[in-house]
């Protein structure tokens, strides 16, 4: 079958569209999270559970990993995608109708669960489909599509919420998990006609610079890297309080700063992931060079310039996790085990994140903004530096 690479692109921005729906209703929906509970009279720990849900999601996404390890099917893999896109669709407008802010959470948990399940077996199938237009250029275009969804759906949601208050405004989120389910039928069914040629594209394909053979050392050492540059990478949650409680900014500026982040997120992705498919494994050592400069730049934060360099950096470095982190998993393994290791990917990322944004929280409590963003996350990103270099040098 002739291979077109029109069919390839279509597939990538059919999954991007997936995820800028999906996006739609979970950042609608989390941007009035803490709201939504205050009204519900729960209190501030029940808040905090939501934002622990993204532990959860982490955690599925191993369980998820391991399920398509032991079932090795396609069929299975599409399956848990739609199992996963369906909880979010199904659970997040119920929020319209519960009057208790445990079930508010509950049902905030469960979308986090369902994205646990979906996003390695969504990650193996883009990764298949983006080979022949390069995994870095496809992944990034998924990124792109993405924050456009997120920054939709609380522009959505608010402008639901001033003309009828948490009732619609979660109601209007059934519309766009609808679409989200349709689409992602109409792509399988076109992923599935166009198999023969993703078959051949698989193994006529010579591949790019991102596409050299490494070691299983290697693939310990880049482990070990994500883990690192994870604990280092200052979480916004962090920032944002910060810059709220020792900068004295309000909520609109904390937020315009946000906005800043993710707009930069979105304009690195493509222009970073066409680079991977260039260079390969190098390409990742602009990220630890980059997010060293993260917390220097928060400690001189009290100077406008640089609370919104800090902003900038921290989208360069999210769209870097979320392109070209991901896009060397398949450099490490079998096509049957990629979303397995999506799996463990995903757990490592979460885990290490979470991890690190507890020890920083605490040494900012503690110590105050010197001892929390430059004693913990520099050495830790150096280190991981270190690893990366060792995983590129030349033998």
């Amino acid at each position: 079958m002739r291979n077109n690479k029109k069919d390839f692109y279509t597939l990538i921005i059919l999954f991007g569209v997936v995820s800028l729906l999906a996006d739609i209703v979970y950042e609608g929906a989390r941007s009035i999270s803490g709201d939504y509970i205050n009204y519900l009279k729960g209190p501030a720990i029940a808040a905090g559970l939501i934002g622990a849900g993204e532990l959860l999601g982490y955690g599925f996404r191993f369980v998820s990993g391991v399920f398509s390890l032991k079932f090795r099917s396609e069929k299975f893999l599409w399956a848990i995608v739609f199992v996963g896109y369906a909880i979010q669709a199904v659970f997040i407008p119920l929020l319209a109708f519960t009057g208790s802010w445990g079930i508010a959470v509950i049902l905030y948990l469960l979308e986090r669960v369902g994205k646990g399940l979906r996003t390695p077996a969504r990650d193996a199938l883009l990764a298949e489909v983006s080979k022949s237009v390069g995994r870095g250029l496809g992944f990034g275009i998924h990124e792109v599509l993405d924050q456009l969804g997120a920054i939709t759906g609380p522009l959505l949601v608010g402008l639901t919420y001033s003309y009828g208050g948490y009732r619609p405004a979660f109601l209007i989120l059934a519309v766009p998990g609808a679409l989200n389910l349709l689409t992602l039928f109409y792509l399988m069914k076109k992923y599935y006609l166009l198999k023969p040629a993703i078959v051949e594209d698989t193994q006529k394909y010579g591949g790019s610079a991102s596409d050299i053979t490494i070691s299983d050392r290697n693939a310990l050492l880049y482990f070990l890297f994500v883990a690192l540059l994870s604990i280092g990478f200052i979480h916004w949650s962090i920032i944002s309080y910060y810059m709220s409680y020792e900068l004295g900014k309000n909520a609109s500026e904390i937020a315009y700063l946000y906005s800043i982040a993710m707009l930069a997120d979105a304009l690195i992705a493509i222009p970073i992931g066409v680079l991977f498919d260039k260079m390969g494994l190098k390409t990742l050592l602009i990220v630890p060079s980059l997010a060293l400069f993260l917390p220097v730049f928060l400690v001189l934060a009290i100077s406008t310039l640089f609370r919104v360099l800090s902003a900038i950096l921290f989208g360069l470095v999210m769209s870097a996790f979320e392109t070209i982190l991901r896009s060397a998993i398949p450099l490490f393994v079998v096509k049957e085990k990629l979303a397995y290791v999506y799996g463990v990917f995903g757990l490592i990322q979460g885990t290490s994140w979470f991890a690190g944004s507890m020890i920083i929280s605490y040494l900012y409590q503690t110590f105050g903004k010197i001892t929390a963003f430059i004693y913990l996350p520099i050495p830790a990103i150096m280190i991981s530096l270190v690893l990366l270099l060792a995983i590129t040098k030349k033998k």
